[in-house]
């Protein structure tokens, strides 16, 4: 079964096309979402809810705060997930919105030579010097084009390419890949709603976390879990903003405002990303979502979707995207399949 992936921004609708893919297809859903792969906060982080659980989903909340993660890490995991689900002979949906995931997925794995533990060092010393908003300029002028994978906010991934360029010359994202590490072979979706219609799913996005407990998930955070400073590492957004409001340093209008301002920055940078760095067999320009799209349990358009099978081709994919969505919203670009 050749794995789908489905890319796109933040608020685009991956989660619940994924969702509808994998009802059709008999499918099961494999998280490439960096910030979901964290278990402390669920409703901030957007974790399937119960509503999803008639589908199988993977590297969910598998890690706590404390613990880090890496491409690499997350890749390793990913494949081995996804030969496991085409043993059951069902199909891989990799889903989410990190591209440097995707990018490590589908392109396979860099070959780079050992960094030096002074020069790690050195780089975590000047990252702490400068702090990240610094820092993140000066990797802009040293090296602009791994700045054009990563994210501002990454410390981790930040001090990463840093070391790499200092060491080699080279930037991180220009070294070959691995003839044994190459990339996978898959059907690739991108999601591109026009932006008015993104930056409203956005702000709607948050108004219905907060409807579902945002502010409490942040409250046991602060009082149970760990001190507020951690809060500077935290990566999910929202966490820190309204972690400033339960701690008095500002409104909560402001505090909401903030965290619906970032996330849209967020969702364009993302974007922008995929637009230039991932190439797609489809293009989805509709914001898709449960409320919107899903039918009654007996809905002839499942039953008709089901037939398509599971043994994937491109056709037959455009086929159930165009049923699924039940929408003009499906674009075919001029990215030939392979």
């Amino acid at each position: 079964m050749i794995p789908i992936v489905l890319a796109g921004p933040t608020a685009s609708g991956k989660s619940a096309l994924a969702f509808l893919l994998a009802e059709a297809l008999g499918g099961e859903i494999i998280n490439a979402d960096s910030c979901q792969l964290y278990r402390d906060f669920p409703i901030l982080s957007g974790l399937p809810r119960g509503k999803l659980c008639g589908v199988p989903h993977h590297l969910y909340g598998v890690l706590t705060y404390e613990q880090q993660s890496s491409a690499g890490w997350w890749r390793t995991q990913a494949l081995r997930v996804i030969e496991e689900v085409q043993k059951r002979q069902r199909v891989p949906l990799i889903v989410g919105g990190t591209g440097l995931y995707l990018k490590v997925l589908l392109e396979g794995v860099r070959i780079i030579p050992p960094i030096s533990e002074e020069i790690r060092c050195a780089v975590r010393a000047r990252f702490s010097s400068l702090g990240r908003e610094r820092f993140w300029q000066e990797l802009q002028a040293l090296d602009p084009l791994a700045t054009q994978y990563l994210r501002s906010t990454d410390s981790q991934r930040l001090q990463r390419a840093y070391e790499v360029k200092i060491a080699t010359q080279r930037s991180l994202f220009a070294w070959p890949v691995s003839e044994t590490e190459k990339g996978l072979s898959a059907l690739v979706i991108k999601m591109t709603p026009c932006r008015h219609d993104l930056y409203a799913a956005c702000d709607a996005r948050f108004d219905m976390f907060l409807e579902h407990g945002a502010l409490d998930e942040v409250s046991h955070f602060l009082n149970h879990i760990s001190p507020q400073d951690t809060l500077k590492t935290v990566k999910t957004i929202g966490v820190v903003e309204l972690g400033a409001y339960l701690t008095g340093s500002c409104s909560l209008e402001n505090a909401i405002a903030a965290a619906k301002m970032r996330t849209r920055r967020y969702a364009k940078r993302q974007g922008t990303w995929f637009r230039h760095q991932l190439r797609a067999q489809y293009t989805v320009d509709k914001i898709v979502s449960f409320e919107r799209k899903r039918k009654t349990g007996d809905s002839p358009l499942f039953q008709v979707v089901a037939s398509v099978g599971a043994n994937i081709s491109s056709q037959k994919l455009r086929l159930t995207l165009q049923r699924v969505l039940e929408v003009p919203g499906v674009n075919r670009p001029s990215v030939e399949c392979h």
